[in-house]
């Protein structure tokens, strides 16, 4: 993965909406309860001082821009001000992300929780029948 590749797939990830949605009382208008559903891709960000204006000004510091060269259009990334550290680490991040997770042990890990839903959702539908069923008996040659 590229830096430009990174930039890009930060940004389309960033304008991923995160589908919440508000139980509301319909006399009072109170907010009962928050619901939210996010979308695969979506980027969530801890309820934490270190998310503060300035990291996500830096997080949004470049934009991608078209030119033309030499008769052919390309796009590259301009920088809309001076400081852009919170994108550069978040796309380092990625990066590090993609390599890690085809190691042996981030893939073990990935097929072991793999495995557990698969268990989950197997005695699940093992609790909802009623009657155990039979094996069958294989017929000798």
């Amino acid at each position: 993965m590229g830096v430009d590749q990174g930039k890009a797939l930060i940004y389309a990830r960033l304008k991923l909406q995160s589908g919440t949605t508000y139980d509301i009382d319909k006399e009072t208008g109170e907010i009962l309860s928050t619901n939210h559903q996010s979308q695969p891709g979506y980027i969530h960000f801890a309820n934490d001082a270190c998310f503060d204006d300035e990291f996500f000004a830096q997080l949004t510091a470049e934009k991608l821009v078209t030119k033309k060269r030499a008769g052919r259009e390309i796009q590259e990334w301009k920088k809309e001000r001076a400081r852009n550290e919170a994108l550069d680490c978040t796309v380092y991040a990625l990066a590090t992300y993609r390599l890690a997770k085809d190691t042996p042990i981030i893939k073990s890990r990935i097929a072991a929780q793999a495995a557990n839903q698969n268990n989950t959702i197997k005695s699940n539908q093992n609790n909802q029948t009623t009657e155990p069923t039979k094996p069958r008996r294989r017929r000798g040659r």
